[in-house]
């Protein structure tokens, strides 16, 4: 179990993780990680204060027991993301929930590997 200052410094020191609050899990190994749509942040530069900030403000969907912070680099835009994610533990049911979401991929956990959705939006 981590805590939320030692998840802080992993993930800025890894380029990004997920993490829930209400248990303490870091990076689950099951299911899939899907964002809840309009609630990711983005910043052009590390900032813990501003992670903190953004955890403060979305406390209330933190507080779902299969909802996880979700941080991490996007090299590509070169920016840190923050957002929230639910862990969902079937495939079929991520993808459904990620395109009705217009997330541009998801998370494998078990794989620790990206699922691109772009292709299946057209």
């Amino acid at each position: 179990m981590m805590n939320i200052r030692k998840f802080i410094e992993t993930a800025h020191n890894s380029g990004g993780g997920s993490y829930n609050l209400n248990t303490g899990e870091f990076n689950s190994k099951e299911g899939y990680m899907v964002s809840l749509e309009g609630h990711e942040e983005k910043h052009s530069e590390w900032d813990a204060d501003n992670l903190l900030k953004y955890i403060s403000s979305k406390a209330e969907y933190l507080a779902e027991p299969d909802n996880f912070l979700g941080v991490w680099y996007n090299e590509k835009a070169n920016e840190w993301c923050f957002d929230v994610s639910q862990n969902v533990a079937h495939r079929i049911e991520a993808v459904e929930l990620g395109l009705s979401r217009r997330q541009q991929a998801i998370w494998d956990c078990a794989k620790a590997d990206e699922i691109d959705l772009s292709v299946a939006q057209g």
